[in-house]
């Protein structure tokens, strides 16, 4: 992203793409990156299949991530970091973990049809694509400018960075555009005209049982200062996780023994 918006400061937009890689991580973290610097910032990545598509019995398309980040003067950037699917195997796993049930709009199972059974997945179950085919055609388009363009490895040439020798790189690729503002209008003019959209989503009407409306990363910035002053509240399968780590002779720490 670095590369990136160096070069968008000299020509005014700008691809960079990443191949042969591993996980990139958040993609919005590098999104935030270009928001920080005063450009509007976007990555997308692609991924071992894992997700079905519309009329498929399998995984057809990784959980191919799509972030932006677009600059708001002083305010905290507008951010969103998504994947493509209608959740990410993470929490698949987690709810299961916990004994939690699973949405049926969640997974969908070796017949094609959605289940609620947490135990088929990742091995007999594909996560559900976001949207139905609306979140196929995002995923679609995070495949071709984060390994096609690049001519990196695509879909079942991607390893797998859970379950694949830790060793080796798993393939992953990744594409990151950064746009100057300045290139387009004049930046003043811009985030004056953000500013009024987002005051006037701000004062939309509110439906009922809701007295606030975000735009994207607005309450994630909010959190975000809330843990670093109060600190990050682990859930219970977590707690458990690391208190594993005493069979491993680690030493924890007096709030998590």
């Amino acid at each position: 992203m670095r590369l990136a918006l160096a070069k968008a400061k000299t020509v005014g937009i700008a691809y960079v793409g990443l191949k042969n890689t591993a996980h990139i991580g958040a993609a919005g973290y590098y999104a935030n990156l270009a928001a920080k610097d005063g450009f509007i910032g976007m990555v997308m990545g692609n991924d071992i299949p894992s997700v079905a598509v519309p009329g498929s019995r399998g995984a057809v398309m990784g959980s191919n991530p799509l972030a932006y980040g677009i600059p708001v003067g002083d305010r905290d950037p507008i951010l969103l970091d998504m994947a493509t699917a209608a959740v990410a195997g993470g929490k698949v796993y987690a709810a299961h973990q916990r004994g939690e049930p699973i949405p049926p709009t969640w997974l969908i199972g070796p017949d094609g049809k959605p289940t609620t059974d947490g135990n088929l997945y990742p091995h007999s179950a594909s996560l559900a694509p976001m949207a139905g085919h609306k979140g196929y055609g995002l995923a679609l388009f995070a495949e071709t400018l984060s390994a096609l363009l690049p001519g990196g490895a695509m879909t079942w040439q991607v390893g797998s960075w859970i379950f694949d020798e830790m060793s080796k790189p798993s393939r992953h690729n990744a594409a990151f555009l950064a746009f100057d503002v300045n290139t387009i209008r004049p930046r003043a003019e811009f985030t004056a005209q953000l500013e009024k959209l987002i005051d006037e989503i701000h004062a939309a009407p509110k439906a009922d049982g809701h007295d606030r409306i975000y735009v994207p990363g607005e309450m994630e910035w909010e959190r975000r200062r809330l843990a670093m002053s109060e600190g990050i509240p682990l859930p219970s399968d977590t707690l458990g996780k690391l208190r594993e780590l005493r069979e491993f002779g680690v030493t924890l720490p007096t709030w998590l023994a």
